[in-house]
């Protein structure tokens, strides 16, 4: 075999070996790209998943509270206007009494008005007659009614267009378990609710006792703050406790900051 022989079969090897070490490469190549595909369609489809479970959790958990607030309004409700008529049969039968039966039957009205705001709170229809800002003010003024606390609230002006009705459902749900566990268990005096600013959808300051957010969250008392933490992951909302004992507590309800919202 002549040296031009040998220098040729070399090339042709050298060029084997190299086209065989590329289609290697790109074969790699293709694999990974069909692989990354599939893993991308597979987070989309955990994704969809995840929210079509959410959106199931928020519907199941929606319709118990509608069906709570109908049970208030029609037998509770009912119960009530019973009493009322009996309080004022009594009146007629005893006109001596009446100023007794005055005051009894001005808080049975009273009573029964506050359940009618509840109940119709609890509805999964609410917030078709109401904006978010509206809702929570008549919270407060249905809180101011029957307990003692100073409550004020200052709503801002943002405009959260991204969140849908869901969403703004349950950072309502996610207000009234707040309020209730305040009146419960922090002994506050003052309250100061905040919405719609450039930085949360809802804040919420307290002067109460506060509490020790991880020894609560991992303690069976912690049934009403564990609540609300799986409430604003049900709605993608990011929730914020801050709790210092003997000074207060505030929460804070906000978009994910991935999800930024224009102010209109």
């Amino acid at each position: 075999m002549t040296d031009q022989s040998l220098y040729i079969g070399i090339v042709l090897v050298t060029l084997i070996i190299l086209l065989l070490i590329a289609s290697v490469i790109i074969s790699v190549f293709l694999s990974n790209r069909q692989r990354l595909k599939q893993d991308v369609r597979l987070s989309e489809l955990k994704l969809l998943y995840e929210k079509e479970l959410r959106h199931a959790e928020l519907e199941l958990a929606e319709q118990l509270m509608t069906h709570i607030g109908r049970e208030l309004h029609d037998n509770v409700g009912h119960t009530l206007l019973n009493m009322q008529l009996i309080i004022e049969n009594q009146k007629i039968d005893n006109p001596e009494k009446s100023p007794h039966f005055n005051k009894l039957a001005e808080l049975l009205t009273q009573s029964i008005e506050q359940l009618r705001m509840l109940s119709r709170s609890l509805s999964h229809d609410y917030f078709s007659d109401l904006t978010f800002q509206e809702a929570i003010h008549k919270e407060i003024e249905r809180l101011e009614a029957y307990s003692a606390m100073k409550v004020e609230y200052l709503p801002g002006t943002r405009k959260y267009d991204t969140l849908d009705k869901d969403q703004l459902l349950m950072s309502y749900r996610i207000f009234q378990e707040v309020i209730n566990n305040i009146v419960r268990h922090s002994k506050a005096t003052s309250i100061v609710v905040r919405s719609n600013f450039n930085d949360y959808l809802l804040k919420i300051d307290d002067n109460g006792v506060g509490f020790n957010v991880e020894e609560m969250l991992s303690s069976s008392k912690g049934a009403g703050l564990k609540n609300i933490s799986k409430r604003a992951m049900l709605a993608g909302l990011d929730l914020k406790i801050d709790a210092v004992k003997n000074k207060g507590t505030t929460v804070t309800l906000s978009l994910p900051k991935s999800e930024p919202n224009e102010l209109k």
